[in-house]
């Protein structure tokens, strides 16, 4: 058990070496930068704590579409239901506004049906948000 402990604790050390070096990269291209990457939903926290004046502009869907639309997704011997990939969504979508409530940071939520049915729209409607909510866009 020691053994796994040290191992993991080194992988999450190599896990914040890269997100710093990540982060200092893209300050060197300017600021602001934005990354979009549904896997950092699950490292949202990790990445903000290195972070200075993150906002978070979080793209959402219906979980139930989103849960039909996985199916799509299984595989022989990893097939799950309609329930197991809500659950996923939850996870996907809760997670990352946790971390950013706990952080801090400006949320500003943005419907991915509002965006495919009007983009313009949307778009304006996120630019106003992000306004309000203090979020630097120069």
């Amino acid at each position: 058990v020691g053994a796994k402990n040290v191992r993991f604790s080194r992988e999450v050390d190599s896990m914040k070496i890269s997100i710093r070096e990540s982060i200092s990269s893209l300050n060197a291209e300017g600021r602001p930068w934005v990354i979009k990457d549904p896997r950092m939903a699950l490292t949202s926290a990790a990445w903000l704590k290195e972070m200075s004046n993150p906002a978070c502009i979080i793209l959402f869907r219906n979980p139930i579409e989103n849960a039909y639309r996985f199916l799509a997704y299984n595989l022989p011997g990893n097939n799950f239901n309609v329930q197991e990939w809500t659950l996923i969504w939850e996870e996907y979508t809760i997670r990352p506004i946790e971390s950013c409530m706990k952080a801090g940071a400006p949320i500003v939520l943005v419907s991915y049906r509002q965006f495919c049915l009007d983009p313009v729209r949307t778009l304006s409607k996120l630019y106003t948000d992000m306004q309000q909510a203090g979020i630097d866009l120069e």
